[in-house]
């Protein structure tokens, strides 16, 4: 005969409290190690894609430049951590000036110098695509620093 077997009243259904306790003290010692670090790799990345982006469009300017056989300058106020390159198109609308603001999302960077100077810097190129200068442009964020260095001869910007 196939009888069913009642269940058992000493079958667990779930953890008890201690186990509990001990996986949340686990867990919190795991991310109080973590975070600290992960923070850190964060503000590393934001300063990288943030110096990438100022190269980017210091090119996207000696390009333009060059393309139009007319001057485009690249202006920084590093006191608002923002720069403008004027006579070219913003990459997300279609009309208006091309403005980038490092300290908005996702940067959340600071200019630190423009040509080691602060206040408004500039940078043409003229219609050959050649710079009226070199030097350096430094971002960071939480003490995290990268330099954009550009040529003064080709106008090539490179991220160190």
């Amino acid at each position: 005969m196939n009888a069913i077997a009642a269940p058992s009243r000493h079958t667990r259904a779930g953890f008890t409290l201690p186990e509990v306790l001990i996986a949340v003290l686990l867990m919190s010692i795991l991310s109080a190690i973590a975070l600290p670090r992960w923070s850190a790799s964060l503000q590393q990345q934001r300063v990288i894609q943030a110096a990438n982006r100022v190269a980017a469009d210091l090119t996207r300017a000696q390009s333009a430049a060059y393309g139009s056989s007319a001057p485009k300058t690249v202006t920084f106020t590093v006191g608002t951590s923002q720069y403008l390159v004027s006579g070219i198109a913003p990459l997300h609308r279609g009309t208006g000036a091309y403005i980038v603001v490092l300290t908005d999302d996702p940067y959340r960077c600071t200019l630190v110098s423009v040509w080691g100077q602060t206040g408004t810097q500039t940078i043409t190129f003229n219609g050959y695509g050649l710079p009226d200068k070199g030097g350096s442009i430094i971002v960071a964020a939480a003490g995290i620093q990268k330099t954009i260095v550009v040529d003064a001869a080709t106008g090539t910007a490179v991220v160190q």
